[in-house]
């Protein structure tokens, strides 16, 4: 048979909630398209039209409404679509439809819309029947009158008020005759059961499932439980979490597929995420159960680090903050040090573990950082000459951490000091951070000018042979000299005798003055006294060095520097000393008489007469204990020239520079005797 459908067909129904629990189906006979209307008993009773119609589809303008199963076909949610007649066909199984959420607000419809096809038949001209599908869709239009929070999922529309512990699950079962199509069921033509919407709200426990089961026109329930117990991971980021699925009730075999595709009843080794599991037992009652697996935070680190102040001062410090895991922490830095702030008494990179309470780790690093050793320099100026004050010293510093301040012994707190003499100077360095390093500096000066000289002395008398030769150290070479003669020279040669004076100046401008005289002998000259005893003249040789040869004016004669000599005869007697020198040969000869009339040999061998010759004075020595009365200078004639009256000490110096040369008499009368001693005088 064939029916042109024009219009919408418009299928309602209600849920009625009793106080066991359970919704009856309701068994009418209205006209086709007529609204079924059930007034509800309980105030949170929700209303739900469905509409039925076909797709605007061309090719199929006609359809017949005798459908046997309709399958609801959108995205992997079960619906059962069962036909409820004697001898309906088999029940029939139809999968599609999603998972979908829901938010509504209060007196807000919404529609879920199933989209799908649907089988029909009729009798074609020959009279034979004739299956065709069409597609159609099917909106459940919902209206409530609290706010609800809806989702699709394994056959159920669920239902939950927020804020609230129920979960309101509705089982939705179709059932569809129509008029034209009762003569091929019980009852006969005529006689047919209207669609019957069954939407039941089962339990307000999300753990479990009552599935409804359509037989022959009774209605039953099979409670069927279940449940998911989890473990969630240790750590952040690790695989230790389990989950375990229980249930109770339901007809067995029981299968369970997870999210994952594994269909054991635990689910190990997971990390943490947002999983599902669906529990079905045999006849296709369906428990889902929507689970998030946590995890911890992962342990995070915030590390931080004070720097060494200064060099050598190990008063470094590393800390580090924890958070996320699961307290108490624990903790180990590469020091060995176990809190966590530890000292850092040595720069370097530390690292850190922190250990939470799962033994979940987490690593970090952080740098102590130390300033180098300040290290001081100067640039020293010395002053230009010994003892001068114009010197200076300049100091720098590096390492620490600049600035810096400077602080000197003698309190300037500048980086230079200026017209300063030689000597150490102390100078404190401090840099930013309050370290400090002391130094001193030593300001050399030039070594004082000194000069010296080794002189050759003119070799004879009135020569010009003698020589300076400088020796100059100290100061800041190159010298200059200036001499008292006018001479640049440093050495002199071929100098007469004199005083000889120079000044010497470096090349800083310093100077000194140094004095030297250039000697010569005296000049040359032979020259000797004589000491007459009796007839035995003992002759002292007062010439210049040189060779000596004597002649005694008796035709002896000597080489001796100092000899004696006897005379046999008295007598005057000219003696000549010869004397040879590198410079020439001198002569020198002197009268010695020799007179031994009225001379004692004894008081005579104990007298003495010196210097003779002699110049001015003459000095004599004579025994005390002689009595000596007078003493007289007598000529060679025997003419007293003048006479005194000695004291008794034994020893007078007489005065004989009124004297001429020549050869004279000391006379000396004593108590018993007399005694006469020549001597020459010369001029």
């Amino acid at each position: 048979m064939k029916t042109k459908i024009a219009s919408i067909i418009t299928l309602a129904f209600t849920a009625l909630i009793f106080a066991n629990g359970f919704s009856q189906p309701v068994k009418v006979s209205p006209p086709a398209g007529t609204l079924l209307q059930v007034s509800p008993t309980d105030p949170r009773s929700i209303g739900i039209t469905a509409t039925l119609f076909q797709y605007s589809d061309p090719t199929f303008p006609y359809w017949d409404y005798d459908s046997s199963c309709i399958y609801w076909g959108v995205n992997d949610t079960l619906f059962n679509v069962i036909n409820g007649a004697n001898n309906a066909p088999p029940n029939t199984s139809c999968s599609g439809m999603s998972n979908l959420v829901y938010d509504f607000a209060s007196s807000d419809p919404r529609n879920l819309v199933f989209k799908g096809f649907t089988n029909y038949k009729y009798l074609n001209t020959s009279n034979a029947w004739v299956t065709n599908t069409v597609p159609v869709q099917m909106i459940i239009s919902i209206d409530i009158p609290v706010d609800m929070q809806f989702r699709m999922t394994g056959g159920y529309l669920l239902a939950r008020i927020p804020n609230s512990s129920q979960v309101f699950r509705i089982l939705v079962r179709m059932y569809a005759l129509s008029p034209a199509d009762a003569q091929y069921f019980a009852g006969g033509p005529g006689q047919w059961y209207a669609p019957i919407y069954l939407f039941d709200i089962l339990h307000t426990d999300p753990n479990t499932s009552i599935c409804t089961n359509w037989d022959g026109g009774s209605f039953f329930k099979i409670p069927f439980y279940a449940d998911v117990f989890k473990t969630e991971p240790l750590c952040n980021g690790s695989s230790d979490g389990e989950l375990r699925t229980e249930y109770t009730g339901g007809i067995q075999p029981v299968g369970i597929l997870w999210s994952t595709g594994s269909t054991d009843a635990v689910l190990s080794n997971i990390p943490a995420g947002n999983y599902w599991v669906r529990i079905a037992d045999a006849t296709q009652c369906v428990i889902q159960k929507n689970i998030t697996v946590n995890e911890p935070a992962p342990v995070a680190l915030s590390s931080s680090s004070k720097d060494i102040s200064c060099f050598g001062a190990g008063n470094g410090e590393v800390s580090v903050h924890a958070q996320g895991g699961t307290l108490p922490y624990q903790f180990l830095w590469s020091n060995g040090k176990t809190d966590s702030v530890s000292a850092a008494t040595q720069p370097g990179t530390y690292s850190v573990i922190v250990t939470d309470a799962h033994n979940c780790k987490a690593y970090d690093t952080v740098n102590v950082n130390e300033p180098e050793k300040i290290v001081l320099h100067a640039e020293i100026t010395e002053p230009s000459c010994y003892s001068m004050s114009d010197g200076s010293l300049v100091i720098t510093a590096e390492g620490g951490i600049a600035p810096f301040s400077f602080l000197w012994d003698g309190g300037s707190t500048e980086d230079t000091l200026a017209d300063i003499s030689a000597g150490n100077y102390i100078v404190t360095a401090t840099d930013q951070n309050n370290c400090a390093e002391t130094d001193t500096f030593t300001v050399q000066q030039p070594a004082p000018l000194g000069i010296d000289a080794t002189v050759t002395d003119v070799t004879c008398f009135g020569g010009n042979n003698g020589a300076i030769d400088l020796l100059v150290n100290g100061g800041t070479q190159p010298y200059s000299f200036a001499w008292n003669d006018n001479a640049m020279t440093e050495d002199r040669e071929n100098l007469p005798a004199g005083s000889y004076s120079v000044t010497v100046t470096d090349d800083h401008g310093c100077s000194a003055d140094f004095a030297v005289e250039v000697s010569e002998p005296a000049e040359d000259s032979a020259s000797f006294q004589f000491d007459i005893t009796h007839k035995t003249a003992s002759f002292t040789n007062q010439s210049s060095q040189g060779t000596y040869v004597w002649n005694f004016g008796d035709g002896q004669s000597s080489e001796e520097q100092n000899p004696q000599h006897t005379y046999l005869n008295d007598g005057t007697y000219n003696v000549c000393l010869t004397v040879t020198t590198n410079c020439g040969t001198w002569s020198r000869c002197t009268d010695v008489v020799i007179n031994t009339v009225g001379i004692s040999s004894g008081i005579a061998r104990l007298c003495k007469l010196y210097p003779n010759p002699a110049a001015d004075f003459l000095t004599v020595e004579w025994p005390s204990e002689e009595g000596l009365q007078r003493i007289s200078i007598i000529d060679l004639s025997g003419r007293v020239i003048s006479q005194d009256v000695p004291d008794n000490s034994g020893r007078k110096t007489i005065d004989i520079s009124s004297l001429p040369s020549g050869v004279w008499q000391l006379q000396m009368v004593f108590r018993k005797e007399t005694v006469r001693i020549p001597f020459a005088v010369i001029r």
